[in-house]
């Protein structure tokens, strides 16, 4: 869970950064919960980007980015999933 929040959390940053809107309307929200099921609930919005309906099929394919080479996760980027 920690991997996913963190990689959520870096992809958002990424695009709030690049993108042109005024500093004053950039934002990064975190909300966490647990359900009456007891799950856990993690909502993170952000001002990036939204996703192209094409690629939200591909979102939990393993090692699926849209980034270039060496600008995303360093894991990821390698092809491995720790140090």
């Amino acid at each position: 869970m920690h991997q996913i929040v963190l990689n959520l959390v870096e992809n958002a940053l990424f695009e709030i950064k690049n993108n042109d809107m005024p500093e004053e309307e950039k934002f990064l929200s975190i909300e966490t919960g647990i359900n009456v099921e007891g799950q856990a609930i993690v909502k993170i919005a952000n001002s990036g980007r939204k996703i192209d309906p094409d690629i939200a099929t591909k979102l939990f394919d393993p090692f699926f980015t849209t980034k270039e080479p060496e600008t995303g996760n360093k894991y990821v980027d390698r092809g491995k999933c720790g140090p």
